[in-house]
Order: C-alpha cells, then structure tokens, then sequence
C-alpha cells in the first residue's frame, strides 16, 4: 500500500491541525525510523540538526518549524509544531480498514442502535447501548448497557466501556486517531448510566 502527501495533507486538515508542506506530491509504502538509508517512507524528526536527517531520499517527512533541509534529497517536508504526533495521525492511512458489520464470533444486544460504517471485531459482547457512526470496536470489547459511544470512535482490544462509577476521558490530543470530532466536543467520554456533564 502507498499513501501521498496529499491524503496526508487531508487528513491533517480534516483534523483542523496546522502544517505547512515544501515539497511535491510524493507516494511513500512504508514507515521508517531516521536512519542513513531511509528511502520511500513516512518518517518523523523532532530535533534541530539537519545532519540527522541528511541520508533520507525520497520520502515523507514531519518536522519542526525552521530545520534547515537539503532540497537536492527530492523529500517533502511537513512542518509542524509536533512531528512526532502528527507522524502518529499519518501512519494510521497505513493501516487497512476494518470490515463493516459485527463478526461472527460476537454477541450484542438486540435492541442495540448501531450508526453507520461500525465495526465490531471478534470476542466482543454489546449490551443495549448507543454506537455512533464510523466507529471501530476491536476484538475482547465489553460494553455495558446504556452506554454512548459517540461518532468517529476507535475502542482498542480489551476495554471496558461503562462499567458502573467509571469515567474515562482522553483528549484526541494525546492519543492520534482515537476520538476525534466526536460529539463531545473532540473527547471520547465513555459512561454508564450517568447524566452528560457540560464540557
């Protein structure tokens, strides 16, 4: 698989992030680490000297404001207060879709509303809850009745979501690709049971 510079550049900007681009619309089909042979791949640097990075070719990378980089390496740049967080947003266009629909191997409540593009992947068990559209639920979920998970969601293997007295709440800052443009306002807030604090 190969993603460019633009569906980068949509992505950022679906997330309203700041970047700035120098370079050309590239197409890159790996992640790498900074090293001397870095090549056709999706990278990140978050220091100041440019002699780190003076090896890659032909590649995709994320730095900060005012690197000096050597033009003649046919790289674009993407210039942003955060590489690293932003190499973190990107590397996710890597990873394949998941399969609309619940897998055979789960168990969810009848009477569950479902939005639209959910995922539910193995070992999962749904109660009578509320899932909002483009949501992924990976495999060993539990979700207890009475919960709303809101749009643009990604729960991760294991969890737990509305267990009784529980809150949970991470800023889409901290954690790329989870929960972003939810209804709470960019926070996946999980409960049970509970009345919607005013954010």
């Amino acid at each position: 698989m190969k993603i460019n510079v633009d569906s980068i550049a949509s992505l950022l900007t679906s997330k309203n992030l700041k970047f700035d681009i120098e370079g050309v619309n590239i197409s890159v089909k790996k992640i790498s680490a900074i090293g001397s042979q870095v090549r056709e791949s999706l990278c990140y640097y978050v220091g100041n000297n440019s002699d780190h990075i003076k090896n890659i070719k032909n590649s995709i990378l994320f730095c900060k404001y005012g690197i000096e980089i050597d033009k003649s390496k046919k790289n674009t740049i993407i210039f942003t207060k955060n590489p690293q967080l932003y190499f973190y947003y990107a590397s996710h266009l890597f990873n394949e879709l998941p399969k609309i629909g619940v897998h055979q191997l789960s168990e969810v409540d009848r009477s569950l509303s479902f939005g639209k593009n959910v995922s539910v992947g193995p070992f999962c068990n749904i109660e009578e809850s509320t899932i909002g559209d483009n949501v992924t639920i990976e495999s060993g979920v539990k979700i207890y009745k009475g919960s709303i998970i809101g749009d643009n969601v990604q729960i991760q293997s294991n969890s737990v979501i509305g267990a009784t007295g529980v809150l949970w709440a991470w800023a889409h800052s901290h954690f790329p690709g989870y929960a972003a443009n939810n209804e709470m306002g960019e926070f996946a807030i999980c409960f049970r049971q509970f009345q919607r604090p005013d954010l």
